[in-house]
């Protein structure tokens, strides 16, 4: 076990450091995005893999050569890529077949980094997979240069896609995708709505392809065997066929490749007469998969599964051998001693959860941020019947093959017990404290959780041996060990104890009482969080005009990045789509997200400049926020060592536009100034400067940070409004290559001329300043 773990340390700083050399190269065409989002292209490959969704089909091409302004290069080092290809009328089917040669003219798109702390990383995520770059082409587009394939794929591809028509055809649609997703490893399918309820308590595992479903469909088919008097080597060659024909046919997943890997050597043991360790396996399987794709050792799935594998394998029979004492050493063979057996196995099914959710822990928070607070006795429900899930899902598909209305009546079973599944999790959903949210633990934090953990097992598992070969050798001190042997019972308690204090001690979030500002990169749009000393959270704006799901994919996750739950202030300059789209989300996600609002403050202008924007998000506002007040000229925000002051605008405002009535704001921390100007702009800035020229008491007479008006647009931000605010930094946020060509290289000159260093987000991504 040892060995092969300082194997994996080894091959993976080799692979890491000659992987990194290679993926440089890969990357070289990046140079050609610096102002340019998308580059026409004709893309040659191989057809991998495809998955189908409503509007849109992803392909996965490899060994691929692309043609740029007539000259065609090959890219040797560029073995895949993925291709997002629109239908056109939402119905169009694409027919490929594995390893067909294909054509198409495409738009070259790079895969976007994380800009911002918590969001996710597409580059990172593809990276892993050997995919390095994107592009997006019309279904229409695509051509089929030759019918050469491989019918062994094809084989398997089209007996996926049948058992996949099976399911669609006998359930339900929400079912249908999630068993195909369970069994198939296809989620195109898979509603979003079970994805984020599966995953809110705990659940995700179901929806990949894992050990359990590798063990139950390998029981399954030996018993089949069995019954077929197949002799017991050719069984096992037969199986281990059989695995390796379902990992093809399924992806071969890092949770898939590692589960079909321990089991051929579970298989392979019994086939030679030798006894299997499931660490030996485990360590072999991660040390192949390490080898083939090095990047997977920092991916959550390769983390998350090998931790779970760990904990079961090692952490687990600890618990039940040394903490708690489990074995069973009796036979029952009266109803007392049943029940006392019931009893036991029920408390091996809890720690069994709790070591997976122990160990996994500090994955589960450096990856989300948070862990489901009852997951452990969920997972007590629904483990014990997953097993009959699996074997009735893929008894249902098979028989549906044969005969359809066999199948939907099999299959039965399963709709059932998913729809059980949906009712507990809903359950639980509705409890007190349902999530906790911790924000991500450092590295230090981590080490120490599993330096300490590992030292208490080893520490317990050598006193205990220690006594037992002090009994063996020295019998007349019998009386004086079992003595001791009960304070060692005693320390097996505490040990556990100690365990609860570690697990307790991942879950404190991480304290920082410095002042801090971030402007999020949300593209073209605005987004800036204020976090005060004393832990106060301020939210100005959260919008974006060209990223969807701001709310979802970039504010939240920052939010839980850091262990916010709560925004104490939450400050709407303007109505603009490009200001309120996220928080729009925010509300309309609150039972999910659990990110809560407590104050909800806007300008109220004249009911003229009012649009349905503002209507609608006043109305969220006073559904999910306890209180919501209108802000105007000389509302103050004292809190601690910062005000917040409102500059303008006044109530009933009335101005050229509605970007002109943007709510502006003069921040005070101490010995630094920020001033906060939304979309100003025209009359509006006009009014602004009027009033910062004639009050130097609230107002600073220079400002530390500015962030410039409008996304730094032409007619914002003017000469004067610079002369008078004169900031040792300027602030632009918007999207990288946007349409509206900002910011505008007028105001990049007049900020050059005041010598005001300025950051960008379309350039740097999210801009955090702490105090």
């Amino acid at each position: 076990m040892w060995t092969a773990v300082i194997l994996i340390i080894i091959i993976s700083a080799f692979n890491i450091i000659s992987q990194k050399r290679i993926y440089k190269k890969q990357y070289y065409l990046d140079d050609m995005f610096k102002n340019k989002s998308r580059i026409e292209t004709i893309i040659y490959g191989e057809f991998e893999s495809a998955v189908s969704k409503e509007k849109t089909v992803s392909i996965i091409l490899k060994n691929v050569r692309l043609k740029f302004d007539g000259r065609t290069t090959e890219y040797k080092d560029l073995p895949s890529i993925i291709i997002y290809a629109k239908k056109s009328n939402g119905k169009e089917k694409l027919k490929l077949n594995p390893e067909n040669k294909i054509k198409c003219n495409a738009s070259l798109m790079e895969l976007k980094s994380a800009t911002n702390p918590g969001e996710f990383n597409m580059k990172a995520y593809y990276r892993e997979k050997k995919i390095f770059y994107s592009a997006a082409c019309d279904i229409g587009d695509i051509v089929v240069l030759d019918g050469n394939y491989n019918h062994p794929k094809k084989i398997l591809y089209d007996f996926r896609d049948r058992l996949k028509n099976i399911y669609a055809d006998c359930m339900p649609e929400r079912e249908a995708g999630t068993v195909s997703a369970m069994l198939l490893g296809d989620k195109s399918m898979l509603d979003e709505e079970v994805k984020e309820l599966y995953r809110e308590n705990g659940m995700s595992h179901l929806l990949a392809i894992s050990g359990l479903h590798i063990t139950v469909l390998c029981m399954a088919f030996n018993k089949l065997l069995t019954l077929l008097k197949v002799p017991d080597k050719l069984s096992i060659t037969l199986t281990v066929l059989l695995l390796l024909l379902y990992g093809i046919m399924t992806g071969f997943g890092i949770s898939t490749n590692r589960a079909v890997i321990m089991m051929v050597i579970a298989l392979f043991a019994g086939f030679v007469g030798r006894s299997y360790d499931m660490l030996s396996a485990t360590a072999v399987s991660a040390v192949i998969i390490v080898i083939l794709k090095p990047m997977s050792l920092f991916s959550c799935s390769f983390l998350l599964s090998y931790g779970a594998i760990i904990a079961i394998a090692y952490f687990y029979p600890f618990l039940r051998d040394d903490i708690f004492a489990c074995k069973n050493d009796f036979k029952h063979n009266n109803k007392e001693r049943l029940v006392q057996h019931i009893k036991k196995e029920i408390i091996k099914s809890m720690l069994v959860s709790f070591s997976i959710q122990f160990f996994t822990l500090p994955v589960i928070l450096y990856c989300f941020f948070q862990t489901p607070s009852y997951s452990i006795v969920l997972n007590l429900l629904i483990v014990p019947l997953s097993t009959f899930l699996v074997i009735i899902s893929a008894l249902g598909g098979l028989l549906g093959i044969v005969f359809l209305p066999l199948g939907k009546f099999m299959l039965g079973g399963a709709y059932f017990i998913l729809k059980f599944y949906d009712g507990v999790c809903e359950l639980f959903n509705k409890l007190p404290m349902h999530h906790i949210v911790t924000g991500r633990p450092s590295i230090i934090k981590i080490f120490i959780f599993y330096l300490v953990s590992f030292t208490l097992i080893f520490a317990v598992k050598y006193l205990k041996d220690y006594i037992y070969i002090k009994k063996d050798f020295d019998a007349g001190f019998s009386s004086v060990l079992l003595s001791f042997s009960a304070e060692i019972s005693k320390i097996s308690h505490y040990t556990f104890l100690l365990f609860m204090v570690l697990y307790v001690f991942m879950l404190i979030p991480p304290q920082n009482d410095r002042f801090n500002i971030c402007f999020l990169d949300v593209g073209q749009g605005d987004c800036i969080i204020i976090k005060n000393d004393n832990g106060k959270v301020y939210m100005i704006d959260g919008g974006s005009s060209d990223k969807d799901s701001v709310g979802k994919y970039i504010i939240t996750p920052y939010l839980k990045y850091y262990g916010i739950e709560k925004i104490d202030y939450c400050i709407m300059t303007h109505s603009d789509s490009d200001h309120i789209s996220g928080i729009i989300e925010i509300f309309e996600q609150k039972n999910a997200d659990r990110i809560t609002i407590d104050n909800f403050l806007l300008p109220n202008p004249d009911n003229e400049l009012k649009d349905e924007a503002y209507y609608q998000i006043l109305r969220l506002a006073k559904n999910n926020c306890n209180k919501v007040r209108y802000v105007k000229t000389y509302d103050k925000i004292i809190d601690g060592d910062m005000t917040m002051t409102c500059v303008h605008p006044d109530n009933g405002c009335k101005t050229d536009s509605a970007n002109a009535y943007s709510a502006v704001l003069s921040i005070v921390h101490k010995n630094n100034s920020i001033l906060l100007t939304g979309d100003l702009e025209k009359d509006g800035e006009d009014k602004v400067l009027d009033i910062l020229n004639s009050d130097f008491e609230n107002f600073p007479q220079k400002y530390t940070l500015l962030k410039a008006a409008h996304h730094g647009s032409k007619n914002s931000t003017t000469e004067a409004f610079l002369r008078r605010t004169m900031p040792e930094k300027t602030i632009i946020s918007c999207g990288k290559n946007n349409r509206y060509g900002h910011p505008h290289s007028e105001l990049l000159k007049k900020l050059e001329y005041i010598e005001t260093k300025i950051y960008r987000t379309d350039v740097e991504g999210a801009l955090n300043f702490e105090e």
